[in-house]
C-alpha cells in the first residue's frame, strides 16, 4: 500500500474484536477459554502498531482508480492484453472441514500436470475509505473470488486479525474451504500481537505434505520477531513466510513456496529484494537440490522499472533469481466489467515469481515451472460497482 494521508485515518474501532480486545480470544490452535497472559506493555505495543498501520500503511492503492462507473461483476468477460529459520512460534490452521468440497486425486490417475497460483492483497479490514466498502461488506466478494481463483497455491496480504471470534483467515476461505494455512503467531505473551497474518499462506491439504516452514523479517535483523529498520521513518514490520511442500499429486516435486508483503516505505523495496532471494534460496536448499522448485508470491510495492523489481530479477552470473511469471506468457489475460479500469502492466506491483538458478535467462530446462494463463481480475462487485480492495487478485497457471 502506499503512504498514508493522516487526514484519512481509518476508524480504529473497527479494528477490535466483537465483544472487546483481542485478549478475550486465544490463538489458533490454543483452547477456547485460554486466558491469554499478555501484559498491559504488550497491548500498548498493538495499539502503537495499529496507530503506524492507519499512518503509513493504509491507503489507497494507485494502482486501482477509485471512480468511475461500470456493470455489475456478472456482465464480464476476459480478454488479452498486449499489454530457514523455522520459528516454533507458528501454526498450520487446518480447517474443520473434511474437505469434501476439494476435487480428489485419484493416485492411480495421470499425474497432474499443472499448478495454480495466486497473489491477493485484500486491504486490511480497518482500512476504511470512502472509495471502499466496509469491510463486512466486501467479505463476501473476497470469499467469491478467492473461491473462483481456485488455487492450489495462495498468498494473502493484510490480513491483520486471527482470533477465534475474529478471525480473517478462516473467513476469508470459508466458500472454499480446501487450505491449510500459515502464519506468524507469537509465542504465548509476546509481541505487539498474538498473530501477525499481514502474509499468510494458503495451500491445498488434498495435494501437498508439509516438509517445513518458517519466517524472517524484512528488516536489518530478519530473525527478531515484528523488526523493522529499512526505512529511517514509517516503515512497519513486514515479514516473508515459507513452505517447504511435497507435491503428492506430482511424484518427486517439491516446492519452496513463499508469501510477503513489502513495506511501501523507501527504501523498504530496495533493501528487501536481495535479502529475499538470498534467503529464498537458502530456505530452499537449492545448494543442494537445484531442480526444487521455488515461488515467490506477494505484494512487493515495486513496479516493474523500479530498483527494486530489478533486484529480484536482474541476472545474477551463476546464482539464483527470480522470475516474473508475467513475462513468461504470450497474453496476460484481464477478467473484468464493462467499461474496463485503467490498467496496465507498468503498474503492477503485485507479482508471481518463479526461481531459476544459474545464469539462463530463460526456463529451458523441462523440470521447471513456465507459467500460462497470467490472469488479473479487474471486476467490481455489489451495489456500488466497487474493487473489493486497492488491490487486484493475480493468478498463473504453471505447468508442472
Amino acid at each position: 500500500m502506499t503512504p498514508h494521508d493522516p487526514a484519512r485515518s481509518p476508524d480504529l474501532s473497527a479494528a477490535a474484536p466483537a465483544g472487546g480486545t483481542a485478549a478475550d480470544a486465544p490463538p489458533p490452535g490454543r483452547p477456547r477459554g485460554h486466558r491469554s497472559t499478555r501484559s498491559a506493555r504488550a497491548w500498548a505495543r498493538t495499539a502503537a502498531l495499529l496507530a503506524a498501520w492507519t499512518l503509513w500503511g493504509c491507503s489507497a492503492s494507485p494502482s486501482t482508480p477509485a471512480d468511475g462507473a461500470s456493470p455489475n461483476a456478472a456482465n464480464t468477460d476476459t480478454e488479452s492484453t498486449d499489454a530457514a529459520n523455522t520459528d516454533t512460534a507458528s501454526t498450520d490452521v487446518i480447517d474443520t472441514d473434511d474437505g469434501a468440497a476439494d476435487t480428489a486425486h485419484d493416485a492411480t490417475q495421470e499425474p497432474h500436470t499443472e499448478l495454480r497460483v495466486a497473489t491477493y492483497n485484500v486491504l486490511c479490514s480497518f482500512c476504511v475509505f470512502p472509495d471502499y466498502d466496509p469491510w463486512d461488506a466486501r467479505v463476501p466478494f473476497l470469499q467469491q473470488q478467492i473461491a473462483e481463483l481456485d488455487a492450489d497455491l495462495l498468498g494473502l496480504q493484510e490480513l491483520f486479525w486471527a482470533q477465534d471470534d475474529k478471525d480473517e483467515v478462516t473467513l476469508l476461505m470459508a466458500k472454499h474451504p480446501v487450505y491449510a494455512t500459515h502464519y506468524y503467531v507469537s509465542p504465548e505473551g509476546e509481541g505487539p500481537l498474538p498473530a501477525y497474518p499481514d502474509a499468510t499462506i494458503y495451500y491445498r491439504k488434498a495435494r501437498f505434505e508439509l516438509l517445513g516452514k518458517g519466517f524472517y523479517w524484512l528488516s536489518p535483523t530478519p530473525e527478531v520477531p515484528f523488526s523493522s529498520g529499512f526505512a529511517k521513518k514509517g516503515s512497519l514490520s513486514r515479514l516473508v513466510a515459507w513452505v517447504h511442500l511435497k507435491d503428492l499429486w506430482r511424484p518427486g516435486r517439491e516446492v519452496l513456496f513463499a508469501n510477503t508483503h513489502v513495506d511501501n516505505n523507501s527504501p523498504s523495496q530496495e533493501l528487501s529484494a536481495p535479502l529475499i532471494v538470498a534467503r529464498t534460496e537458502a530456505e530452499a536448499g537449492l545448494q543442494a537440490n537445484p531442480k526444487r522448485d521455488v515461488i515467490v508470491v506477494g505484494d512487493f510495492n515495486s513496479k516493474p522499472d523500479s530498483p527494486a523489481f530489478a533486484g529480484f530479477t536482474a541476472p545474477r552470473p551463476g546464482g539464483f533469481r527470480l522470475v516474473d511469471t508475467f513475462s513468461l506468457v504470450d497474453q496476460p489475460k484481464r477478467l473484468q466489467a464493462k467499461p474496463e479500469p485503467s490498467w496496465s502492466p507498468q503498474i503492477r506491483i503485485d507479482h508471481i515469481f518463479v526461481g531459476l538458478p544459474g545464469a539462463p535467462t530463460q526456463l529451458t530446462a523441462p523440470a521447471k515451472p513456465v507459467a500460462r494463463d497470467w490472469t488479473v481480475d479487474l471486476r467490481r462487485f455489489g451495489d456500488h460497482d466497487r474493487f473489493p480492495s486497492d488491490h487486484w487478485p493475480v493468478s498463473v497457471t504453471l505447468d508442472w
